[in-house]
């Protein structure tokens, strides 16, 4: 049976969501050893590896122009900043295992549209460093977009989320309302999940699609598989991330009265089998109540789409994204 590239690039992760799962099952939890040291002690990213490695021939530190390091408190972080110095400013968050490169269909037609455009690698995925004390959770990353923002001068931005970056930016809101702009957009967001780790459904919901061996079906895949493969970081971040991080438990991130005022825009494929479809009507639920008729929401299902819709359905996402912030300006 053929399967989708989507559902293919999540069997490599099956081994990871063991970890988790067997650590809460035992009423356990990842420690971490304490430091007060700054910066923190970290597992280096792609950079470390050869420049002729697979993982940086597919991925390369200047895969786009404008790529510079900012060195934060938890570890040097890779960004990158494209398009018009005077456009209109929004940042995309990506998700729990592909780095900025899951945006790379999406950025020329924000480029195009006049956009000022900030990419960055999560800690501990692509070519930023993966702190080695610190949990992985909302604040972690929540602090990390924040000082990028410092770091790059830039008092406000609209802000997109795709996958977990979907939690992150609605934990951002929460924080910092006053450094994200009216428009905030979800994609394939997670964030329904309410009762800890999704643990045996969603690893048996994932398992139920995987018939045939790992496989090498295109950049987006090979990327995840190599990040596995290649740094140390990457498995700790990807566990911890899933049992104790932003994947589970953040309703209250949705329900925060600092979404007044906002544009909150939901997109997410009718055929996601990573991510249900039902969350992003529920998520913008929680949004609209905590609105109070004093915002906006609205809400795209990709037909047909399964959860790489930023991959997989460029065009039809780029032109909806385009829409709604060239609407908000």
């Amino acid at each position: 049976m053929s399967l989708p590239p989507t559902i293919l690039r999540y069997l490599p992760y099956v081994p990871l969501l063991a970890a988790p799962i067997l650590l809460l099952s035992l009423g356990s939890k990842p420690t971490l050893p304490p430091s007060n040291r700054l910066p923190a002690p970290t597992d280096p990213g792609l950079a470390s590896l050869p420049k002729d490695s697979r993982a940086r021939e597919i991925y390369p530190e200047d895969w786009i122009e404008g790529g510079a390091y900012a060195e934060l408190p938890n570890g040097r972080v890779r960004y990158w900043l494209v398009g018009p110095e005077n456009g209109r400013k929004i940042t995309l968050v990506h998700g729990l295992s592909i780095p900025a490169l899951a945006y790379k269909k999406i950025v020329p037609m924000l480029v195009a549209a006049g956009f000022r455009v900030l990419l960055y690698d999560i800690y501990g995925r692509g070519y930023s460093d993966a702190p080695k004390d610190t949990p992985y959770d909302a604040k972690l990353y929540v602090t990390q977009l924040a000082l990028l923002l410092q770091h790059v001068r830039w008092e406000s931005t609209a802000v997109v989320g795709f996958s977990m970056g979907g939690v992150i930016t609605a934990a951002f809101v929460s924080a910092f309302p006053d450094l994200v702009d009216r428009e905030v957009v979800f994609i394939s967001s997670v964030g329904a999940w309410e009762k800890g780790f999704p643990g045996k459904s969603f690893l048996d919901r994932v398992k139920s699609y995987f018939s045939t061996p790992p496989s090498d079906v295109g950049t987006l895949d090979e990327i995840g598989r190599l990040q596995s493969e290649s740094l140390a970081g990457f498995s700790h971040a990807v566990q911890y991330s899933l049992s104790e991080g932003p994947v589970t438990r953040m309703h209250w991130a949705f329900k925060t009265p600092m979404w007044k005022g906002k544009r909150v825009f939901f997109m997410h494929g009718t055929h996601d089998p990573v991510v249900p479809p039902s969350f992003a009507p529920l998520l913008r639920g929680l949004v609209s109540e905590a609105q109070a008729g004093k915002g906006e929401t609205q809400l795209m299902m990709i037909e047909n789409g399964l959860h790489d819709v930023v991959w997989e359905n460029p065009e039809e996402v780029g032109s909806a994204l385009v829409e709604f912030l060239v609407k908000g300006r």
